[in-house]
C-alpha cells in the first residue's frame, strides 16, 4: 500500500512539473492580452518570452493571429513577426514564409508592411520578386519598406536582381506616386541604391538620363554614388559583403509620411 501511495505520488509530482500544453485556443487568448498590454513597436521582450514556451504552441497560434482578419491590424502585425522570430533558422520557417506571402496582399498596410520584414526574418532566398511588386503598393509606407528591403537583399545576394527585379525598381524611381510637388520621397532614394547594389549599370544610366531632363536634382548625388557602386566588381568573398546598412539619420533620407 504504501509502495502505490509513494508511486502515485511521484508521478502526480512529475505531471505537475511538466504540465501539458496549453490549447491552441487558450494559447490564442493569452498571446493576445499579452500583445494589446504592449506599447507600439515594443514587442523584443515578448518574442523573448514566447521562445521560452512550447515551440509548436506558440507558433501555430502566433500564426492563428496573423491570419485572422478580424483581429486588430497591429496584434496582427506583431504576431507575424513574432512567429518570424520564433522559427528563424528552424525548419519551421518555410511555413512562417508561406503565410507572409499571403499576407503581401492582405487589406491592411501595416499587415503588408509587416508581412516584408517577416520574409526578411525568415532569411530565405528567392523572394527579390515578391518584395519588387510591393513597390507598386497604394501604401507609401509599404513601398518604402519593400525598397529598403531590397537594398538589404542585394547587399548579401546582388545575383538576385534579375530583370523583372530591376525593371520594377527603375519605374519606381520614375513613378509620379513616390514624389511630392516634383520632390523625391524615399523610395526613389532607396530604389536606386538598390539597383547600384545589383550592379544595374543600363538602369542607373537611363535614370541618370531623367534626372538630367528636370526630376528632383536632389536625386542625382544617389545616383552617382549607386553608379560608382555598380561599377565596382562582385566580392567573391561573401562575408566581405556583410556590411551594416546605414541609418537613414546618417544617410540624411527623409522619413515618408504616410498618406491614406
Amino acid at each position: 500500500m504504501a509502495r502505490s501511495t509513494a508511486g502515485a505520488l511521484f508521478w502526480a509530482a512529475l505531471l505537475l512539473s511538466n504540465p501539458a500544453p496549453a490549447s491552441i485556443p487558450t494559447t490564442v487568448a493569452l498571446l493576445e492580452r499579452q500583445i494589446s498590454k504592449n506599447p507600439a513597436g515594443d514587442f523584443s521582450a515578448l518574442i523573448q518570452s514566447w521562445k521560452k514556451q512550447p515551440r509548436n504552441s506558440a507558433l501555430a497560434s502566433l500564426l492563428e493571429i496573423a491570419r485572422n482578419e478580424r483581429k486588430p491590424d497591429k496584434t496582427r502585425s506583431i504576431a507575424l513577426i513574432g512567429a518570424a522570430s520564433l522559427s528563424a533558422r528552424t525548419p519551421s520557417a518555410e511555413t512562417v514564409r508561406r503565410t507572409a506571402v499571403r499576407l503581401l496582399v492582405d487589406r491592411a498596410w501595416l499587415v503588408r508592411l509587416y508581412s516584408i520584414k517577416a520574409l526578411e526574418e525568415c532569411g530565405s532566398t528567392g523572394k527579390a520578386e515578391l518584395l519588387a511588386a510591393r513597390l507598386n503598393d497604394p501604401s507609401l509606407m509599404v513601398r518604402a519598406e519593400a525598397a529598403e528591403a531590397l537594398y538589404r537583399l542585394a547587399l548579401h545576394h546582388p545575383q538576385e536582381g534579375n530583370r523583372p527585379v530591376l525593371r520594377e525598381l527603375s519605374r519606381s524611381v520614375e513613378s509620379s506616386s513616390n514624389y511630392v510637388q516634383g520632390r523625391a520621397l524615399w523610395v526613389p532614394q532607396r530604389s536606386i541604391a538598390a539597383l547600384g547594389e545589383f550592379k544595374a549599370k543600363s538602369e542607373l544610366e537611363a535614370l541618370s538620363m531623367l534626372v538630367r531632363k528636370g526630376t528632383d536634382a536632389r536625386l542625382a548625388p544617389h545616383l552617382a554614388q549607386a553608379r560608382k557602386r555598380a561599377e565596382r566588381s562582385t566580392v567573391k568573398n561573401p562575408s566581405a559583403r556583410e556590411v551594416r546598412a546605414p541609418s537613414a539619420r546618417a544617410r540624411g533620407d527623409r522619413s515618408p509620411i504616410e498618406s491614406r
